[in-house]
């Protein structure tokens, strides 16, 4: 199976009100997203890793990743001003000419397990299209101007992560026809979810958690910490 990592890394991460973005902050010396491609180089059926990035940042990742001894190929594409429009670049490059499919991840969920990304390889001898979800516990509820609308079925409900892995040309066919610039589309399987693409479902992991606030990168280091 051959199969291309896409790791969207243009993002700001405003949220974590830090100097940098969030993705090449340091956990004990080594870059978030580093810590990220370390746990995908040792995925056999990955053969290439596509990050679209902004430019001032791409010594950056060659330098700590030939430190950190990472050996898969890993190229850049430009980074657009939406993550829709990040992952068309990647999606759209030579780079991917030979891949059956994508795999795309958060460069912030840095604890994702190998064992995860295996699962969802597995079950792409099934299905085009799979992803990882977390049963939602909490009561949720819909609210608009601070009033409560209604609550929502949890039962029904569910959390999403990454990687999400979709046959490549299933991606490309619809690419074209969505505005990469509606901010909607927060992961890619909203954009399948919008052409009626069925989408099959694993079960995700608690820890696999994207980096947002100062407060996940605590938890992060406390994670990273412990082991």
């Amino acid at each position: 199976m051959n199969i291309s990592l896409i790791i969207p890394s243009g993002g700001i991460g405003s949220r974590m009100n830090a100097k940098i973005p969030k993705q090449y902050l340091e956990i004990n010396n080594i870059p978030i997203i580093i810590r990220t491609l370390k746990v995908f180089n040792n995925i056999k059926e990955v053969k290439k890793i596509i990050i679209p990035i902004n430019k001032e940042w791409i010594d950056f990742v060659i330098e700590e990743s030939i430190k950190n001894k990472i050996t898969k190929d890993i190229l850049f594409v430009e980074s657009g001003s939406t993550r829709a429009e990040s992952i068309k670049n990647a999606l759209k490059s030579e780079h991917n000419s030979s891949s059956e499919f994508v795999l795309i991840h958060d460069a912030v969920r840095c604890l994702v397990s190998e064992n995860l990304i295996n699962n969802i390889i597995k079950n792409l001898n099934i299905h085009n299209s799979v992803i990882p979800i977390i049963k939602i516990t909490d009561t949720i509820k819909e609210i608009k101007d601070n009033f409560v609308i209604t609550t929502l079925d949890r039962n029904i409900t569910f959390r999403v992560q990454t990687p999400q892995a979709f046959k490549l040309s299933d991606y490309l066919e619809i690419i074209d026809n969505i505005d990469i610039n509606n901010t909607q589309y927060s992961d890619d399987a909203s954009i399948f979810e919008s052409f009626g693409k069925k989408i099959f479902t694993i079960d995700g992991e608690e820890n696999n958690i994207k980096i947002t606030t100062e407060k996940d990168l605590e938890f992060v280091k406390y994670i990273i910490n412990k082991v």
